[in-house]
């Protein structure tokens, strides 16, 4: 089956729909994360603009929306795949580990993350 062009995948769109998110920031060195939205609402013209908490204005290539120059962010709308899904879930799992207080793990517990690093516990996928 042929994938959809950006431009046919926009043209899609209606409200309700679940969309991606790619964040980019500049100021941590184009480090990109992602965050899923619904459009709220869509504003026909030149360009369209799909309302979710922000707006993008379209031009069926591409929905991207600048923040301010003090934010140095790019914010662009994508499709939801399981790459975004996957990206999400991996820096809310990193999140949660940061916040671990691994002074108050046993001696097993350290044990087992150890081996899972090390790549002993290759039944985790």
């Amino acid at each position: 089956m042929k994938e959809d062009t950006s431009s046919e995948w926009l043209e899609k769109l209606k409200v309700g729909d679940e969309i991606a998110i790619s964040h980019i920031n500049f100021l941590s060195h184009g480090k990109e994360f992602y965050t899923i939205d619904k459009i709220k609402s869509i504003t026909p013209g030149t360009p369209y603009n799909f309302i979710t908490t922000e707006t993008f204005p379209c031009d069926f290539e591409l929905c991207v929306s600048v923040c301010d120059k003090w934010d140095s962010q790019i914010h662009i709308l994508i499709p939801v795949t399981q790459e975004v899904l996957d990206d999400i879930e991996r820096n809310k799992l990193l999140n949660y580990l940061k916040r671990v207080d691994e002074f108050n793990l046993s001696l097993y517990q350290l044990r087992q993350i150890k081996a899972v690093i090390e790549g002993q516990n290759d039944g985790v996928k």
